[in-house]
């Protein structure tokens, strides 16, 4: 009897600890798609910048709104950034263990390492980039509350067209000087 619970008690473990796997698996290698995720959020609130940035003057709830944005701001480039430099440290490191044949033995055994390290890196990076996702969802609901104005394009101001054309009767002075280098350059 203490054997067929101790059994279902494990087996109900080991379904947890899949489905636990199963989700952290999900999660590291859903990183680009959480990338993507993460730009199109920023892209979605970068239509309404200009206006925000008009508003916070005379609103506070707006000012406030886009300290949050650009605190989230921040923490989205800094994973970034990790992400990119942990990126290149695994490129080098792979590349400094495949110089010799002896290196490329060891490289052999130090695979996993390597496959682990990336596996871990992912991970910690996927968790913060979901986190920072679900913050901008946050602030993308305040977005829609406030009511912005989306603009797609700042018209920049336009400055006097010139061109190259010189009416040549209306330059005057330096007939003299002209004369003297037209005279030394024939001689």
């Amino acid at each position: 009897m203490a054997d067929a619970i101790v059994s279902v008690v494990l087996e109900q473990l080991a379904s947890i600890l899949r489905q636990q796997i199963e989700q952290e698996v999900t999660l590291v290698w859903g990183v680009s798609k959480q990338v993507k995720r993460l730009t199109s959020n920023f892209q979605a609130i970068q239509a309404v910048l200009v206006d925000a940035d008009q508003r916070q003057v005379k609103e506070a709830n707006v000012r406030v709104w886009l300290d949050k944005l650009k605190d989230v701001s921040y923490d989205a480039e800094n994973v970034l950034d990790e992400w990119n430099t942990s990126k290149l440290k695994l490129q080098i490191q792979r590349a400094e263990h495949a110089v010799t044949l002896k290196k490329k033995v060891c490289s052999f055994f130090l695979s996993p390492c390597f496959s682990f390290r990336k596996v871990v890196l992912h991970h910690d990076i996927a968790l913060r980039i979901k986190e920072i996702n679900e913050s901008l969802d946050h602030i993308a609901v305040c977005k829609e509350m406030y009511n912005f104005n989306t603009i797609t394009s700042v018209e920049q101001p336009r400055g006097v067209e010139s061109t190259s054309f010189v009416d040549e009767y209306t330059i005057c002075g330096r007939d003299k000087e002209k004369k003297c280098i037209n005279e030394q350059v024939v001689v």
